[in-house]
């Protein structure tokens, strides 16, 4: 008996020192956190963002030729030459590395101030492709949203699994003790030490599906998140 006694308080004092550095290691992650930087690295709510964006910048009078056009044009060149000469009072002139520099500017303007309503039509069409982008940008962020907090309660509800198959082991091995030391004592029975193996062995079982289960919630998570699909021991949730 004695025996047992010391391997529960072993087993025990393992399972704290383990349980206390996993904690230590991993990262606390809170619903909001979780979203906020779902909507600030998932790709999609990304695009829809950018796009949202160039629509609101496109939706000006300019775009739609309201405006007038500005251009300006500019050129530079510059020229060296060597020159040679020859006068008429037989004088020979002689100048290298001669250089030339010519500057040029023009600016225009174009306006046109009637075109049959082409530009209302077009400015129209502007505002109408703004508001869908923004639309579209509502849509993708309220759907990032949904997903990552059902992925994040979804992580939640495996892990209380795991809690509770850890209490169950914990009563599993519990028993499993007990009725072994019944049957050494002679007041026990084979069966019932046999039955207490098989439940314990069963909640076993149901673990190791719950932890696959869990890796799987955590993956949908993370990739969510833009994360590291397999960098689960960030995945400590609060």
């Amino acid at each position: 008996m004695k025996h047992y006694k010391v391997h529960i308080k072993n087993s025990l004092l393992l399972y704290l020192i383990i349980g206390c550095t996993t904690v230590q290691a991993q990262e606390s992650l809170l619903l909001k956190d979780a979203i906020t930087i779902t909507l600030e690295k998932n790709y999609d709510v990304q695009v829809a963002k950018l796009t949202s964006r160039q629509a609101e910048i496109n939706n000006s009078a300019g775009e739609a030729g309201m405006l007038p056009v500005v251009s300006l044009d500019g050129n530079y060149s510059k020229t060296d030459l060597n020159l040679k000469q020859n006068l008429a009072d037989g004088r020979v002139i002689e100048q290298d590395g001669a250089a030339s520099t010519l500057y040029n500017a023009s600016a225009g303007l174009n306006w046109i101030l009637f075109d049959g309503l082409t530009m209302f039509a077009r400015k129209e069409r502007l505002g109408s492709f703004a508001e869908e982008s923004r639309l579209t940008m509502k849509l993708q962020m309220e759907g990032a949203i949904q997903q990552v907090i059902a992925a994040y309660f979804a992580v939640k509800v495996e892990e209380e699994n795991l809690k509770t198959l850890a209490a169950l082991l914990k009563v599993d091995s519990i028993r499993v003790v007990l009725a072994e030391a019944r049957l050494e004592a002679g007041n026990g029975s084979k069966p019932a030490v046999l039955q207490a193996k098989l439940e314990q062995n069963l909640h076993l079982a149901q673990q190791l599906e719950r932890k696959s289960a869990l890796l799987t919630q955590m993956e949908n998570l993370n990739i969510l998140l833009g994360r590291d699909p397999l960098s689960y021991s960030l995945q400590q949730i609060a």
